[in-house]
């Protein structure tokens, strides 16, 4: 299985690599492959520089996984599902918008805590996982 995640998972995932016990029940997930979006690499390497994490290591925890970048396709469907969600009233966060069409184009699941803005989007994949 495939699976795109926000940037949430990232984070978990990265303060508790220390701590396998912790990431048990992530699992079946990290098993599988994991994309990026190119935004919720970007939120995490912003977040990492902020925090003066060591570069290498940094860049070593997310070039494990293939980035999902933005296309024609992608443009057309953020446009899309912008609408629909104004239309509806249901209109969600801009970066969240991005990682939602980059879910739709590539019919992929998304791994998120962050279902309630997800969920507004007509026709997403979305599974919540829980954190140990």
């Amino acid at each position: 299985m495939v699976y795109l995640v926000d940037t949430n998972f990232l984070i978990y995932c990265w303060r508790n690599a220390a701590h396998p016990e912790r990431l048990r029940s992530l699992q079946p997930y990290l098993e599988s492959e994991i994309r990026l979006v190119w935004l919720v690499k970007a939120e995490f390497l912003r977040g990492a520089v902020m925090a003066k994490h060591d570069e290498g290591r940094v860049h070593s925890f997310l070039d494990r996984h293939k980035t999902v970048w933005p296309d024609d396709g992608m443009l057309d469907l953020y446009a899309r599902t912008y609408a629909t969600l104004v239309r509806s009233n249901q209109l969600i966060g801009p970066h969240d918008l991005w990682i939602a069409a980059a879910a739709l184009q590539h019919d992929l699941p998304l791994l998120t805590r962050n279902t309630g803005e997800f969920r507004r989007v007509p026709g997403m994949q979305v599974i919540e996982y829980q954190a140990d």
